[in-house]
């Protein structure tokens, strides 16, 4: 198995499925994959910018990836590509756990593009937040059907069980670093004691259109690639609960 996918902001989950898809890919097209940099690969005519989400316990019943793109580094590696003589796709990788499975799409750049342009994230500087959703059995990356994209890695027993060890690891890590905050924050106790905006800007109580409000409340510390994940989750939240609505006003 290939073990180019070690950036380590995946996680231990997401290098593992990251290099099991890369694998599977190399075996389906027959080009064996190096690093250029960070969680982006050449082999043969494939420049793919990886993406993977380490674990699906936090994307809810419906959404199957979800992902960060930036709109220079799209532009950066389709001039890239051409100058190479390739192709530039998204690999968005997905692991789950129970059962122990890894999905991928890959996605010609041409399609996130379109997405970013829909949503006015064109522009150089941008990035933004796009995600893969379940719907009527067919996977819409927002009006684009990418289910003849997708592709599931059948594991190995010897695979599965390398996949459960590495959630594990993450989940200890996860812990500990919770851990740690809490004991700098006196255990939590600012948290309970002010559920207000005066909680050192850790929880937001923001007025909804219709008289509700939705509350945002955030453990800290945050690191800039945290506020980059919140404004992506914002994205799915939007066409997600959008799309409740319209399915309700039919």
């Amino acid at each position: 198995m290939t073990t180019v996918w070690n950036d380590g902001r995946s996680g231990v989950m997401g290098q593992t499925a990251g290099n099991l898809a890369l694998s599977h890919l190399e075996e389906s097209v027959g080009v064996e994959f190096e690093k250029l940099k960070g969680t982006i690969f050449v082999g043969g005519e494939l420049v793919c910018i990886g993406r993977a989400c380490g674990t699906d316990s936090y994307l809810g019943a419906s959404v199957l990836h979800w992902a960060n793109v930036s709109q220079d580094q799209q532009a950066e590696l389709e001039t890239f590509a051409a100058e190479h003589g390739a192709q530039l796709y998204y690999l968005l990788v997905a692991a789950k756990d129970k059962p122990a499975e890894v999905h991928y799409w890959l996605l010609p750049a041409q399609i996130v593009q379109a997405v970013l342009a829909a949503k006015g994230r064109d522009n150089p500087g941008d990035t933004c937040g796009i995600h893969i959703v379940e719907s009527e059995g067919r996977h819409m990356l927002v009006d684009h059907d990418v289910s003849a994209h997708h592709h599931v890695v059948v594991l190995s027993h010897e695979q599965a069980g390398r996949l459960s060890a590495a959630l594990s690891r993450d989940e200890q890590r996860s812990r500990s670093v919770k851990g740690r905050n809490r004991r700098a924050d006196g255990g939590g106790a600012a948290h309970k004691k002010s559920p207000t905006n005066g909680d050192f800007g850790t929880r937001f109580e923001i007025p909804l259109a219709c008289g509700n409000k939705a509350v945002l409340s955030v453990e800290r510390p945050v690191a800039d690639t945290d506020v980059a994940r919140l404004k992506a989750w914002l994205d799915i939240m939007q066409d997600i609960l959008g799309s409740r609505v319209k399915h309700k006003t039919i």
